[in-house]
């Protein structure tokens, strides 16, 4: 099919307008896509998922906290829906559209069972879900009421799918072009590039702030991979860094600094709070795996970051504080 010069121009103006956007407005911007199209029936929230951690915007300022606690609607990241997306097919009524019946949706979040099979009927207390669908990459939902006459149902089914196509794309686009530059392939925790911009962005900036640094090393690494693999060594590499992002909150950055060696930045910390940040992460490992993990050494410093310089300073005083930390866990052994 050929795009006219005026249709193609509107594309190129909507995803400039797109790719300009904070990480925070990008699902408001969906909502808006959405409201902007033919009115959709009870459209309840968006989600839109670029870190492990989701940002959502509530479309009709409605908070429906049993849809919440549903497995397909509501999850800390998108592994809850991509763990199902298989099992989800047999629900599909469009293109990345699928229809959960309410039968489904009223089970306990750990007895779900996607493959039970489709009722043939409609009904308003049903589910319509959109996923925002790039090959398997999940960029977000969007969950709608249903209205009680069937073919009103099916035809919003096939509008939505459509608008689907569009807004999977803007999202795919506004995060190769915003958010993929400054995360780390292996781990998705951000990567030094992020750090390097995050500083510039501080030194410009004409509020200064505090910041705590977490300088965090997996311990043993190398013996690890000369033991046991490289492959047990990127497990042990993966696993701390989605521990650390998950009990990290939305305001604390996880940076891969090098192989081993990973950052938590926290702005505007409470010195008395350090201890309590450091016994979370710690006791967040405290759990047994099926492969070899011999625990992280932490060291920490605070103060006010301008530019690089004082960045560099902090860092390095954390970063003798956590050898010292290792050497004396080695004592203890």
């Amino acid at each position: 099919m050929r795009i006219s010069h005026d249709k193609l121009r509107h594309i190129i103006n909507v995803l400039d307008g797109f790719l300009k956007l904070k990480e925070k407005d990008v699902a408001k911007e969906v909502n808006n896509l959405l409201k902007s199209s033919e009115k959709f029936w009870g459209a309840r929230l968006t989600k839109t998922y670029f870190n492990h951690h989701s940002v959502s915007f509530d479309l009709e300022g409605i908070v429906d906290d049993v849809l919440k606690q549903k497995i397909l609607v509501e999850s800390r990241n998108r592994n809850d829906i991509s763990k199902y997306l298989n099992e989800l097919k047999s629900y599909e009524v469009e293109e990345n559209v699928f229809h959960i019946p309410k039968e489904v949706l009223d089970k306990p979040i750990n007895a779900i069972r996607i493959s039970e099979s489709n009722k043939k009927g409609w009904s308003n207390e049903d589910l319509l879900l959109s996923i925002y669908l790039k090959d398997t990459h999940i960029y977000g939902y969007t969950s709608f009421d249903l209205p009680e006459v069937d073919e009103a149902v099916k035809k919003s089914a096939k509008e939505i799918s459509n608008l689907n196509l569009q807004i999977s794309f803007l999202l795919e686009s506004y995060y190769f072009k915003n958010i993929a530059p400054y995360k780390d392939l292996q781990t998705n925790v951000y990567n030094k590039n992020y750090l390097n911009t995050l500083l510039d962005k501080i030194s410009k900036s004409e509020d200064k702030q505090n910041y705590l640094i977490l300088n965090i090393d997996i311990n043993n690494l190398k013996k690890i991979n000369d033991n046991y693999g490289h492959l047990e060594g990127d497990k042990v590499i993966n696993y701390v860094a989605s521990q650390l992002d998950a009990v990290t909150r939305d305001n604390e950055k996880v940076i891969r600094f090098g192989g081993d060696e990973f950052l938590v930045l926290s702005p505007n910390p409470n010195i008395e709070d350090v201890r309590t940040i450091i016994n979370k992460i710690e006791n967040h490992f405290k759990q047994q795996l099926d492969f070899h993990f011999e625990g992280i050494s932490i060291g920490y410093a605070i103060g006010e970051i301008k530019d690089y310089k004082d960045f560099e300073s902090l860092y390095h005083i954390a970063d003798k504080m956590m050898y010292l930390n290792k050497k004396e866990s080695k004592k203890r052994k």
